[in-house]
């Protein structure tokens, strides 16, 4: 299994806050680290997949390197 992270800056009340994300490499989100279209008009500055990485301990690891808040995707590491 291929894993991605997906980092982004959420803005919320004028407050911006890092999160990862962890994802599947087959993910509609993910699409082997391409992404979704619906992020394709979003400023690059903003967002950027790392990976791939043969683990999901690696992508875990990175994802806690980037800081901020690291999650699982819920559509396809769902709980």
């Amino acid at each position: 299994m291929t894993y991605y992270v997906y980092e982004y800056l959420r803005v919320e009340n004028n407050k911006g806050a890092l999160m990862a994300v962890i994802h599947k490499a087959d993910c509609r989100w993910c699409k082997d680290g391409q992404g979704h279209p619906q992020n394709a008009g979003k400023p690059a500055g903003l967002r950027r997949w790392h990976g791939p990485y043969q683990t999901m301990a690696e992508a875990r690891r990175v994802a806690k390197q980037i800081g901020g808040k690291a999650l699982s995707c819920a559509h396809c590491l769902p709980r």
